[in-house]
C-alpha cells in the first residue's frame, strides 16, 4: 500500500511539470519570451524588496547595540592596540639600541635650526592641483605665505 500511495504522490507533483515542459516545448518563440519577461518583471522588484529589507533589517541591528557593548567593544580595542604599541616599541628599541642616540641628536640640531609652532588645520583642499592647507596662525606667529 505504501508503494503505491507514494508513486501517487509523486505523481501528483511529476504530471504537473510533465505537461508543463510539453507545453514550453510546443509553445512558439514568441510566447515563451513573453511569459519569461513577465516572470522576470515580477521578480525582479521582489529581490529588489527582498535586497532593501536585507539592508534595513542590517542597519536596525547596528542601531541596537547597546552603548555598554560598544564601549567595552572601543575598551578592548584601546587596550590590544596599546599592547601592540608597547610590543613595536620593545622591538624597535631592540634593534636600534645605538641608532635612538644618533637619531636623537639628528632631532637636536633640527628643533635648534627651526622654530616650530604648534597650529590646527582649518581647511584642507587637497582635491586640486595646489593641495592647500589653511591654518589657524599667521603673520602675528611668525609664519609666512609659503611656509
Amino acid at each position: 500500500m505504501e508503494v503505491f500511495s507514494r508513486k501517487k504522490g509523486l505523481a501528483v507533483y511529476l504530471l504537473p511539470f510533465a505537461l508543463f515542459c510539453a507545453l514550453w516545448v510546443w509553445l512558439p518563440l514568441g510566447i515563451r519570451e513573453d511569459i519569461r519577461n513577465v516572470f522576470v518583471g515580477v521578480q525582479a522588484p521582489i529581490y529588489s524588496a527582498i535586497s532593501d529589507t536585507n539592508t534595513f533589517i542590517a542597519k536596525v541591528k547596528k542601531n541596537l547595540i547597546s552603548k555598554g557593548t560598544l564601549l567595552a567593544e572601543y575598551e578592548k580595542l584601546a587596550r590590544m592596540n596599546s599592547y601592540l604599541q608597547v610590543c613595536i616599541d620593545d622591538m624597535v628599541n631592540a634593534s636600534q639600541g645605538r641608532q635612538n642616540s644618533n637619531k636623537k641628536s639628528i632631532l637636536e640640531s633640527i628643533e635648534s635650526r627651526f622654530n616650530f609652532i604648534y597650529a590646527n588645520v582649518v581647511r584642507r583642499d587637497l582635491a586640486s592641483w595646489s593641495d592647500e592647507l589653511v591654518i589657524n596662525r599667521g603673520s602675528q606667529d611668525a609664519i609666512q605665505v609659503g611656509d
